[in-house]
């Protein structure tokens, strides 16, 4: 066997062991970022789960408290409370789609 032939095999199955260690290490740095987005995504679940409960809570005491005597007021009670969701919703919007943005 050629001994410039031999060397040539050896670089080339170097490079490509360099090659295959950089996608590796690529493929590690992806999994990590997916996790961190996971985490961030489940902690926004959480704190939005909290905040929608305690809009709720709030809703039940303001709507059906002492404080209404009139249907009137109750329904004005609860149309501030659905604009309060629906800004609620599109900020959760807005998060969804940083995040699915950050994954790409």
């Amino acid at each position: 066997m050629n001994k410039g032939f031999a060397w040539t095999i050896v670089v080339l199955l170097a490079l490509l062991l360099a090659v295959q260690g950089y996608q590796f290490y690529g493929d590690i740095l992806a999994a990590q970022q997916r996790k961190a987005l996971a985490e961030e995504a489940m902690d926004l679940m959480a704190s939005q789960r909290d905040l929608i409960a305690g809009v709720m809570g709030d809703y039940r005491s303001d709507a059906y408290g002492d404080k209404v005597e009139r249907i009137a007021e109750q329904q004005l009670i609860a149309t501030e409370y659905q604009l309060q969701m629906l800004q609620v919703l599109a900020l959760q919007n807005g998060e969804m789609l940083g995040l699915l943005y950050a994954s790409q």
